[in-house]
């Protein structure tokens, strides 16, 4: 009786815990790139560099500077590994920004974008897309 009890107190608890982990809370490249994009819509700078690789900082940069003062929300945001070329890992997403500018709202899509993802020394980093 006493080992049925602790086993389903151990199955409720792996299921409580595994429904924890949310957007951004992904690892791997495809955490990479979840998180770049909450990086861009959070307008946070230190945030976004720590999940770029350097030669992809000013590009980087020039897409978060665009949203500054904005209102930016994520929709739709669902990202895949999509293969390999040489040392990157490829991630694909659908979803868009949409950017709020007064009363007027714009989409900027983001499913043409192959995302180029690398490990770089054991922490995930998006170079470019």
């Amino acid at each position: 009786m006493v080992v049925k009890r602790v086993f389903f107190l151990i199955i409720v608890t792996a299921l409580a815990l595994g429904g924890c982990s949310g957007p951004g809370s992904g690892s791997g490249a495809v955490g990479a790139v979840d998180s770049y994009y909450q990086s861009i819509i959070a307008q946070n700078s230190d945030q976004l560099n720590n999940v770029i690789c350097p030669e992809f900082q000013d590009a980087a940069q020039v897409e978060l500077d665009s949203f500054q003062g904005v209102k930016t929300e994520l929709q739709g945001l669902s990202c895949q590994e999509a293969g390999k070329e040489g040392q990157n890992t490829l991630v694909k997403c659908a979803g868009k920004i949409v950017a709020t500018y007064g009363s007027e709202k714009m989409d900027f899509p983001i499913d043409d974008r192959v995302h180029k993802v690398q490990n770089q020394s054991g922490s995930w980093k998006v170079c470019g897309y």
